[in-house]
């Protein structure tokens, strides 16, 4: 009875680490379908994945504010930028060597 329960644990760990082998495989497999695909995809123009990371301007910046700028006179209304750390009104395509990339884009 003792080595029936050997065997089976034996048979289990064995299935088990099979099992682990053949989902890495897969898990590789489907990595290496997606890059294909979207190689694919970009040499015919269906879709283009931009693989560029976001510049490092104030537009990505976690620093950065932004208010609206209403008119009195009108109904036109602007957005204005404002930095966190320097206190002043700034551009979208400005930098600085204080850049955080934003989190939430």
């Amino acid at each position: 009875m003792f080595e029936l329960l050997i065997a089976i644990l034996i048979a289990f760990i064995i299935l088990l680490a099979v099992q682990i082998y053949a989902l890495l495989r897969i898990r590789r497999f489907i990595g290496y379908l997606q890059k294909l695909l979207i190689e694919i995809g970009n040499r015919f123009g269906y879709f283009r994945v931009s693989t560029m990371n976001p510049s490092k301007t104030c537009q990505f910046c976690m620093y950065r504010q932004t208010y609206i700028k209403a008119s009195l006179t009108g109904n036109h209304e602007d957005f204005i930028y404002r930095c966190k750390l320097k206190g002043k009104e700034i551009s979208l395509n400005e930098s600085c060597e204080n850049f955080k990339m934003d989190p939430d884009l």
